[in-house]
């Protein structure tokens, strides 16, 4: 099962905001979600519109910014939960889940970040020996000071925290410290990938 919208950042940008939303809502029906909440919908709109801001600015910043990948609630098979977006930036999977209600960075947000994050590096085939940065994604708390140690469980990183003001500057921050490589993943092959849940 694909994610709900997938795109390069520069086809994220150039789509109009309300086709980028009804292809969201359509895919929502589809996968049995027929009892579309309103406040679901309100949320869709405002992560779109943060994540739009930040893509201009990563292209505006980086060359190859407009190659990367974006999938817009990604499918974790069997859980019957989604991650909100996944951005394929180079050879590194970002993880993204947006809290669009509340004002601190709460500890179950990291966690289920860092869940799927733990679970593309376990059984996802195109995520295998690549880096994986979870991020926790706030949007009405206040910018903290970035408090990032070591990586840990593999490949997998540290969760970070952010909000809508410092979105941008995290994702920065994450190209400019995990990117090894220039090979972008593809994000069709990634969004097909062989998943197994397995041991």
């Amino acid at each position: 099962m694909p994610a709900y919208y997938r795109n390069t950042l520069e086809g994220f940008v150039a789509d109009a905001f309300d086709r980028v939303l009804g292809i969201i809502h359509l895919e929502s029906s589809k996968s049995g979600f027929t009892d579309l909440k309103e406040s679901q919908s309100k949320a869709w709109q405002l992560q779109l519109t943060i994540l739009q801001r930040s893509a201009a600015s990563l292209m505006s910043r980086y060359q190859d910014a407009s190659k990367w990948g974006l999938l817009f609630e990604y499918p974790i098979p069997r859980r019957q939960k989604r991650i909100d977006v996944v951005l394929l930036v180079r050879d590194m999977v970002l993880c993204l889940e947006f809290k669009t209600s509340g004002a601190t960075h709460e500890k179950s947000s990291a966690r289920q970040v860092e869940d799927y994050a733990l679970d593309l590096r376990d059984f996802h085939e195109q995520s295998r020996d690549r880096t994986i940065i979870p991020i926790a994604v706030t949007i009405l708390a206040k910018p903290t000071t970035l408090d990032f140690g070591l990586s840990h469980a593999g490949r997998v990183q540290q969760v970070i925290s952010a909000c809508e003001v410092d979105l941008t500057e995290r994702l920065i921050w994450c190209v400019e410290h995990f990117s090894h490589g220039s090979d972008q993943i593809d994000v069709d092959e990634w969004d097909e990938s062989v998943y197994e849940p397995v041991p």
